[in-house]
């Protein structure tokens, strides 16, 4: 079950062994609820922010942050994403141009020069119809 409330107060547990990747953090919330959350160093909220977090086991006390998607990661970095799909599509698709004119060439005598020039042209084609 999904919850959300203001941190209020926020206390690193240094009872837990030095070993562990994680570090425990003993978070307090505006509803009165406290709970442990686990974080590879710091806890990446403060005190005043809203967290939803999602209850992990009851009887230990321990939590997790549920990660806003709507305003995570992907959304900031969507003109990223997009541009990096575009350079993937045309790599493909000069490869496949070049495969098709490697092909195409490969039963004639033709020159290096020869095989890239049609796949340009291939591509240009795809491009530009």
């Amino acid at each position: 079950m999904q919850k959300t409330s203001k941190i209020t107060f926020i206390e690193q547990n240094r009872q837990q062994p030095t070993y562990l990747e994680y570090t425990r953090w003993d978070v307090t919330m505006a509803n009165g609820e406290k709970w442990i959350f686990l974080a590879k160093g710091n806890f990446k909220k403060s005190v005043g922010d809203d967290i939803t977090y999602e209850i992990k086991n009851q009887q230990q006390g321990t939590a997790k942050l549920v990660r806003d998607t709507q305003f995570g990661p992907q959304v900031f970095n969507t003109k990223n994403v997009q541009s990096n799909k575009d350079d993937v599509q045309k790599l493909i698709i000069r490869q496949s141009s070049a495969s098709s004119a490697a092909h195409f060439y490969s039963n004639k005598n033709a020159d290096e020069q020869d095989v890239l020039n049609l796949a340009r042209m291939i591509e240009e084609f795809v491009y530009n119809g």
